[in-house]
């Protein structure tokens, strides 16, 4: 079948968003099996993808500042697939030679009305998963996908794996209660398994505080690892809780089963896992959502959508019941 023998895809930031172009990636490999295929990402989060197969060549930009790769320039492109959608991707890519350009179209009016406009109706907005507007940039290419979950090149992880615990989410108002997060890792140590601790560089002193009352010998903990790496920590683990964050992302893309907990943003506007099993815990308090990617500062003084995520329903969700059940 003829098709593009030149192919960039472009998504710049950040992890999470990076990870569910894995699907977008996949299909245009096994469409345009010889075509060359490259990816543009920022860095760090573009790291990654170091070790996809269906990637070619990865450019990482360094960011602000910073001229686009030479390689992009260097390179005429047949289909250049743009899932950032953004001023600073459509400045990057404009001098770039492309005989065809696809874009995102990322709702970002519904999603405002879903934000700010819920009392004059904008809470009945349809709002598609963010995995599927991302594949719907290809849609006039005729391309099928094999699922809908984005998937690292990793084994599946061990069942009797350890369970990953990720209290970091960039934003202080999007994070669970340390403690809360604590006694979760208690109660899985008590039920017979191991947990795995893992945040970025910024957040040893929270990984410090969940892991105070650990006995030793049954946690690890991971601080800061090059995104380079995360598809082979996380992928020892079956099963995952975190806030929403990349993590989240990266989890289900390595085959984990995600307990995900959302306060001032909300499942719906397309961040939730979507692997059968997962599930995000969202208390329906009126205020939320907030903000469509989290706010500084709670708007209401309370952060009642977080606290209110009781201990008991996380491990329910988790299964934590006995030593055999975690997991389950």
């Amino acid at each position: 079948m003829n098709g593009p023998d030149a192919i960039l895809v472009c998504r710049l930031s950040a992890l999470g968003d990076v990870v569910l172009s894995l699907p977008v990636v996949d299909a245009l490999r096994e469409r345009y099996p010889g075509a060359h295929l490259a990816f543009l990402s920022r860095e760090p989060f573009g790291r990654v993808l170091k070790g996809i197969r269906a990637i070619d060549e990865l450019h990482l930009w360094p960011g602000a500042g910073h001229p686009r790769p030479r390689a992009v320039d260097g390179q005429s492109w047949d289909l250049l697939v743009d899932l950032s959608g953004s001023g600073r991707s459509r400045s990057l890519l404009a001098g770039a030679r492309a005989g065809r350009r696809l874009v995102i179209r990322k709702q970002t009016l519904r999603r405002f009305a879903f934000v700010r406009l819920r009392s004059l109706g904008g809470a009945s907005v349809d709002l598609a998963p963010a995995v599927d507007r991302v594949f719907d940039t290809i849609a006039p290419l005729g391309l099928a996908r094999d699922g809908r979950r984005p998937r690292f090149d990793v084994p599946a992880p061990a069942e009797d794996g350890p369970v990953l615990i990720a209290p970091g989410a960039g934003r202080a108002t999007k994070e669970w209660p340390a403690a809360r997060f604590a006694e979760v890792a208690e109660r899985i140590v008590e039920a017979g398994r191991r947990v795995l601790l893992l945040g970025a560089s910024s957040e040893g002193a929270l990984l410090d505080r969940v892991a105070e009352r650990l006995p030793g010998g049954a946690f690890e903990t991971v601080v800061g690892p090059d995104p380079s790496e995360l598809p082979t920590i996380v992928g020892a683990c079956p099963v995952a809780l975190t806030n929403d964050s990349g993590l989240l992302h990266v989890a289900e893309a390595c085959g984990a089963r995600v307990v995900a907990l959302f306060g001032p943003t909300h499942p719906r506007l397309g961040f939730a896992p979507i692997r059968s099993g997962s599930v995000a815990i969202h208390t329906g308090i009126s205020c939320s959502p907030c903000d469509l990617h989290g706010p500084n500062a709670c708007p209401k003084g309370h952060h009642r959508c977080m606290t209110e995520i009781s201990v008991d329903r996380v491990l329910d969700e988790l299964g934590v019941a006995t030593a055999a059940g975690v997991g389950a």
